[in-house]
């Protein structure tokens, strides 16, 4: 009877051990998948990180090389260093140079917008170019420069700014959500085909724009031309205007991007005349 007891109290401690030790497995087993997963996720989020700064910096890559082949196609062909003032057959050079469609109803220079791809993604380009007021006409005011203060000078310079933006950036895309435009920006002195109006020449300023305005100003011409050059506004100061220097002395046409409104001008010698964006009236000056 002894022995009986004896050998059912082992069974049971017996047991009992076995039992402990499965439930130590369990928990170690339990720790190790959650560790698994805990790794996991930092696997794939450190994946993310990796994939995200590739796109990143195939991004950055892309966007400067576009910004420079852009500019320095602009620099070379002088596509945006047209002042308007050119002859017809000038002008309809530049359109053919600049790779620009002859067969469209308007055709415009200087600031504008154009679509590149490379491989599966697209990308916007920006164009826009400002005349640079001379460093003397800011010396010999007395006040800050205004837009109204231009008229009163010449440029030194004209800047160029090309701006790079992807289309199609996202998760679908080579191109990271999280990647930002690129701009380049440059300057170069006035061009020769300004430098040859330099005697008599007039100019046109518009006044009072909103910094997404933009003006198109077409030479009148005979056979008429439908070239025309585009500037958005530059803010100087409190005021946003549109400076259209080195117009040889004739008759012009101001015109609003979207069409709404135009204007016929005449530019004269040795003065720059002043108009109000919001109704095309000249300002006396």
């Amino acid at each position: 009877m002894k022995g009986s007891l004896r050998r059912i109290i082992g069974w049971l401690h017996a047991t009992g051990y076995r039992n402990r030790d499965r439930g130590a497995a369990l928990i170690e087993s339990v720790f190790a998948v959650a560790l698994v997963g805990v790794t996991a996720a930092a696997l794939a989020t450190v994946a993310t990180a990796v994939l995200i700064q590739s796109r990143l910096s195939a991004s950055s890559t892309a966007t400067r090389e576009i910004a420079t082949q852009i500019a320095e196609q602009e620099s070379a062909l002088g596509c945006g260093l047209l002042t308007g003032a050119e002859p017809r057959e000038i002008l309809a050079l530049a359109v053919t140079r600049c790779d620009l469609d002859p067969s469209s109803a308007r055709v415009v220079l200087g600031d504008m917008e154009r679509t590149v791809t490379r491989g599966a993604d697209s990308y916007e380009v920006k164009l826009r170019y400002h005349w640079l007021p001379d460093p003397d006409l800011e010396v010999r005011l007395t006040t800050p420069l205004t837009c109204a203060n231009l008229a009163e000078g010449e440029p030194a310079a004209i800047a160029r700014s090309v701006t790079v933006t992807a289309l199609n950036a996202g998760p679908d895309s080579s191109v990271s959500a999280e990647a930002t435009p690129y701009r380049l920006t440059q300057s170069e002195s006035v061009p020769p085909d300004a430098a040859a109006y330099v005697s008599g020449q007039g100019g046109v300023l518009v006044t009072g724009m909103g910094p997404n305005d933009a003006i198109d100003l077409r030479r009148v011409t005979v056979p008429a031309t439908t070239t025309a050059i585009r500037r958005y506004g530059i803010t100087i100061g409190a005021g946003t205007c549109a400076w259209f220097p080195y117009l040889k002395p004739g008759d012009y046409v101001l015109g609003r991007l979207n069409g709404t409104r135009s204007s016929d001008i005449s530019v004269i010698p040795d003065k720059t005349r002043v108009i109000n964006f919001s109704d095309f009236i000249e300002i006396p000056s």
